[in-house]
């Protein structure tokens, strides 16, 4: 388990049209297995549209169900309008469980960002929840 992932995440429900085939790939490296407690860190792939930042992750690991909290040092939102803003603070928790092909070192599972409210360029706003789903294999060194 511990070692270096590649995955990808995608959107769900009622997205702008930029977003309804857009995958994101990112590189999760489990940094430590120990007690069923998992934590590393991970990175989204700028090109697609990912994250700014090396982010961390803990979570947990039960039999073949896997669930962890990724957290990013950037914030970043993307508009209606396809247009994005990025700001230095930290974005809101991103919450994954999956269920994982131990034989073929995969895992496939969903994940949200759960609705809450905030301060963007200085004024209050509502951010719906959001959710996807996401997929990654283990990085066999091949």
């Amino acid at each position: 388990m511990e070692g270096k992932w590649n995955g990808k995440y995608w959107y769900l429900g009622k997205l702008p049209e930029n977003f309804k085939e857009k995958l994101v790939r990112f590189e999760l490296n489990i940094l430590e297995l120990k007690n069923g407690k998992i934590h590393g860190t991970v990175a989204d792939n700028l090109e697609d549209g990912g994250t700014n930042g090396i982010g961390s992750f803990m979570g947990m690991v039960k039999g073949n169900s896997i669930s962890f909290v990724k957290k990013m040092p950037m914030r970043s939102y993307f508009f209606k309008d396809g247009s994005r803003f990025e700001e230095n603070k930290p974005h809101a928790s991103v919450y994954y469980k999956g269920i994982m092909d131990i034989k073929n070192n995969t895992v496939k599972g969903t994940w949200k960002i759960k609705m809450r409210f905030g301060i963007l360029n200085g004024r209050v706003a509502f951010f719906p929840g959001t959710k996807g789903e996401w997929d990654m294999v283990k990085d066999e060194g091949v």
